[in-house]
């Protein structure tokens, strides 16, 4: 499940193992969470990183549908299955305990709805697949560049090929180095905490969640530990109101304040604020110091995580906490290094903060567009096929999936 991106219908990241058990599929299936909170999240994909003729497996908390030969088109499926009335009618129908509650296959036997032409499908599903390709060419490049500045930190501070004043590898070019707590360094370099390259690191919180005044409305950011992705945060799941942020441990933090996740699976997780936001008490939020800059602070924790995570402590949860981040020690260059470093990076991160806005804008014109194409609405008002009436039918939302059964007979 952790595999899955929430709302993005492309699969980036997989596993090879031996098959032991859970659902089997193959390309043109669409994964759908069917437990809680992984459901609501919008965790649901469309397959098509196998082989021709290869299957592959995942976690039983998936339901596979699958295209109908002759009936239904795979990727209309998937979009189906992305409608907003159809996930609040998959919600509604789950049951179980609570934190573990599921939807049960029979919810897709008793689901009806009209079923348009193949070519309205076909021609549907292009339509939204364009936004989801220009999303994901958007995400490649974000990726690409952030493989970029990973390199260029990591030739720089650990390599320790930084450009000396003549513009020369320092290391290469037979740079001076001095003995450290952290090993050799470069000679006016130093041993510094994240503290002292700081002006300021907080916690977050969490408003009372009874209290419907400081939560219905919410015009305030407010970011929580699984929307960290190592990047730019332009946008919350979720807000509060002013009098929630002045009556909780919340604080309202500026942009290119770097927060970082403290609990959990998620410890080390990184962002940096684009926006005026707050977050929970799952991070602590990071304000560097301008002689050094945010960027050579954000990859110095980015560096930093295997460490964060071999110290992180707890029981159930592995967890670190604000002063473990305070103390955390790095080597640090002269800040005019520093300072250059940012240069050097902040074009290749802006472009990073504009494919992402590009992606958001995108995102929210597909999600307005999906059910008014799914409708039909606007097939008598485009240039696609226009659909007439006694070409419809009305089928059960089990008659377009290929049941796990396949895979036994």
């Amino acid at each position: 499940m952790a595999d899955l991106i929430a709302n993005q219908r492309f699969i980036n990241k997989f596993s090879l193992k031996k098959y032991t058990n859970g659902p089997r599929f193959q390309n043109g299936d669409t994964l759908f969470a069917r437990i809680t909170p992984c459901l609501e999240n919008g965790k649901t994909a469309y397959v098509d990183i196998l082989d021709a003729g290869e299957v592959g497996f995942g976690s039983t908390e998936f339901i596979v549908l699958s295209g109908k030969d002759g009936k239904t088109n795979s990727k209309f499926v998937y979009y189906l299955s992305r409608l907003p009335w159809f996930r609040e009618r998959a919600i509604k129908s789950m049951t179980g305990t609570s934190g573990r509650q599921r939807v049960q296959n029979a919810f897709f036997d008793e689901l009806k709805y009209f079923v348009p032409p193949m070519l309205d499908q076909t021609n549907i599903a292009g339509a939204l697949s364009l936004f989801d390709e220009k999303i994901q060419l958007n995400n490649k490049s974000k990726d690409l560049i952030e493989h970029l500045a990973s390199r260029v930190f990591r030739h720089w501070f650990i390599d320790f090929e930084f450009p000396n004043e003549d513009g020369e590898p320092y290391k290469s070019s037979g740079g001076d180095f001095t003995k450290s707590e952290l090993g050799e360094i470069p000679r006016r370099w130093s041993v510094s905490t994240i503290e002292n390259l700081s002006s300021s690191i907080q916690n977050g919180g969490t408003p009372n969640r009874m209290v419907k005044n400081y939560w219905h409305n919410g015009t305030i950011p407010w970011f929580k530990t699984g929307e960290l992705q190592d990047g730019p945060l332009l946008h919350s799941e979720e807000r509060i109101t002013r009098s929630g942020l002045l009556n909780s441990a919340c604080k309202l933090w500026r942009p290119k304040t770097i927060l970082v996740a403290l609990y959990g699976a998620s410890v080390g997780r990184l962002g940096i604020l684009e926006i005026a936001a707050t977050a929970n008490q799952a991070c602590s939020a990071i304000i560097a110091k301008p002689e050094y800059g945010f960027l050579f602070l954000f990859y110095s924790l980015l560096f930093s995580r295997d460490y964060l995570r071999t110290i992180a402590v707890g029981a159930a949860q592995q967890n670190i906490n604000q002063q473990v981040i305070k103390s955390l020690r790095i080597i640090t260059p002269q800040p005019k290094i520093a300072k250059m470093f940012q240069d050097t990076m902040l074009p290749l991160y802006s472009l990073a903060v504009t494919n992402t806005k590009q992606s958001m804008i995108l995102g929210a014109l597909r999600d307005t567009l999906l059910p008014k194409l799914i409708s039909g609405e606007l097939l008598n008002t485009s240039n696609l096929h226009p659909r007439k009436k006694n070409e419809s039918s009305i089928t059960t939302v089990g008659d377009t999936q290929e049941t796990l059964d396949k895979w036994s007979r």
